[in-house]
């Protein structure tokens, strides 16, 4: 008789917003986030001792987090503690234009002061808006804009958070400080508490490429191809593997520093994978992955997994199950996540009632167990997706959703949830697989990143940058110190995020402003290099099109 186990794989990441010229982080998402998200996370879980989850902290998130911790400032942090009473035009104008960036429904409106500054914003616009509101108003908006990204369990922990909340409006800037300061304290504690959570075995810990790019288009844009055979590639090859290599090692690295033992598991940047990606992991020494089932379904030559019964795939026995994948003598396993599953908490449940997603989420999984019960051995579910943005969309932050679902999953003796790495250990049910499809977890290609006129001009900016500092390190004679500093910057802007918005579909306010950064990470190359910049690199990318 088949058992079933279910694997939670969170995924924490965030780009890398730090301007190197000014050692400023231009936009706030890493320390709202930590407010938000990250710190609850683990917080929720540990409530329900019988559920077992996997964190996966990407290591430019985890710097990210730690120079916040330390003191780090970022421009909406700057602009919430100015004085209202000392604001320049400019600076009203940037307060007014990003601090409504909250979902109207789950933060904004249980504020009823920010709902009416919002109403006002929308009817008058920015400049009228700059023109007439007074220090109060600004105030209550700095105010309220940070409240409204701390997640309301904290209100429980910090009596301050229930008394601003409660005082509504009218805020002083004691108010404006007790906010900042209970948010560096939420900060301080999120490493902490997952270095804790491994140490007592409460949860397990995997990584991610240091800047998290996509590997395969390191290793060479040429894999495109593979998943997309017309594929428009950019006109310069970018292909090398020393990268991908360097990537691993030092996300492997920075890893095991933090948290004081190795990590087994690899959460490949967007879940992109390819047999040169497996093979460079396993080497690093790494002993599992993860990635799409789409991924799994052509590489056994299928386009998909049918589903039948409440979307339970036909081959059941062949997706709920880790696969140990052979390349030239290199070893790995792979499991691939329940795509269904993960979209349905990523996308779906916050539009339902927590009880009406829950049961809809544990028939599913019963509906599987169904499948596989007569079978022999035993079967691993896997749910991995976004541990972050999802939250922002559900009631009170999915705490009401997780803390229900883990609940309930704790009561039920026919599933148990474990970690990959421990499953891998305790079980022998492994498929085997001699190559693996070469795609991402969206469409299983790469079309997201490349094979669009904008994404490929930015692949061309930065493979015209890597191939510059190759001629330089040949013919100058710089010392270890500034090669390291210069690949730092060719290695942040290999990460996937500048080119996850440049061009089509996504679209996002800030769009001219991540280019803005990524241009700037390539030009200090040439500052550390004592070199003059291309005028290329003062040209955007992003236009009409873009």
């Amino acid at each position: 008789m088949g058992k079933l186990y279910l694997s939670f794989i969170w995924h924490n990441h965030q780009p890398y917003y730090k301007d190197p010229f000014t050692g400023k982080y231009v936009m706030p998402w890493v320390r709202l986030h930590a407010t938000k998200d990250y710190l609850d996370m683990v917080l929720i879980k540990n409530k329900y001792p019988a559920i077992k989850a996997t964190y996966n902290m990407v290591p430019s998130l985890v710097e990210q987090l730690e120079e916040y911790a330390a003191g780090a400032s970022d421009a909406y942090l700057d602009m919430t503690l100015k004085a209202a009473e000392q604001l320049s035009v400019e600076d009203k104008r940037f307060i007014i234009s990003n601090f409504f960036k909250a979902d109207f429904r789950r933060k904004i409106s249980h504020f009823p002061r920010y709902v009416e500054l919002y109403t006002r914003r929308s009817s008058e616009g920015i400049d009228a808006s700059v023109a007439t509101w007074d220090a109060q108003d600004f105030r209550d908006l700095q105010v309220l804009f940070n409240l409204a990204w701390i997640d309301a369990i904290y209100y429980d922990i910090y009596e301050d958070l229930a008394r601003l909340k409660e005082k509504g409006r009218g805020f002083d800037q004691d108010d404006v400080a007790k906010v900042v300061e209970i948010q560096k304290r939420i900060l301080e504690g999120v490493l902490s508490a997952y270095k804790e959570a491994l140490r007592v075995h409460e949860v397990d810990l995997m990584f991610s490429p240091y800047y998290h790019p996509i590997l395969p288009l390191l290793y060479s844009s040429k894999l495109a191809k593979r998943a997309v055979p017309d594929a428009a590639l950019p006109h310069l090859l970018f292909s090398y593997p020393e990268d991908v290599k360097a990537q691993l090692q030092a996300g492997f690295h920075k890893h095991r520093a933090l948290f004081g033992q190795a990590p087994e598991g690899l959460w490949p940047s967007e879940q992109s994978v390819s047999p040169e990606i497996l093979k460079a992991a396993a080497e690093v020494g790494i002993r599992w992955v993860v990635t799409d089932e789409k991924i799994l379904a052509k590489t056994l030559n299928m386009n998909y997994f049918e589903r039948g019964y409440r979307d339970v795939p036909e081959h059941a026995a062949l997706l709920y199950r880790p696969y140990k994948v052979q390349l030239e003598g290199a070893e790995v396993f792979a499991v691939f996540r329940d795509q269904i599953l993960s979209d349905l908490i990523g996308f779906e449940y916050a539009k339902w009632s927590v009880e009406a997603a829950v049961s809809d989420f544990v028939s599913r999984l019963e509906a599987i167990y169904e499948k596989i019960r007569g079978l022999e051995g035993d079967y691993l579910v896997t749910v991995a997706l976004d541990g972050e943005n999802c939250w922002e969309f559900y009631e009170n932050d999915g705490y009401d959703f997780l803390s229900r679902l883990y609940e309930v999953l704790s009561q039920l003796d026919w599933v148990k949830t474990e970690t990959v790495t421990n499953f891998i250990k305790d079980h022998d049910n492994f498929g085997l697989l001699s190559t693996i499809y070469t795609g991402s977890w969206i469409n299983s290609n790469f079309d997201i990143w490349i094979n669009d006129p904008c994404k490929n001009k930015a692949w061309d900016y930065l493979a015209a940058v890597r191939m510059q500092v190759e001629m330089c390190f040949r013919k100058g004679s710089y010392s270890p110190d500034i090669k390291r500093e210069v690949m730092r910057h060719i290695y942040i802007a290999e990460g996937s995020d500048w080119f996850w918005w440049y061009g089509k579909p996504n679209e996002a306010p800030d769009k001219a402003l991540f280019d803005e950064l990524f241009r700037r990470n390539l030009r200090y190359v040439y500052h550390i290099l004592d070199e003059p910049e291309p005028e290329f690199l003062s040209e955007p990318i992003t236009d009409g099109r873009c």
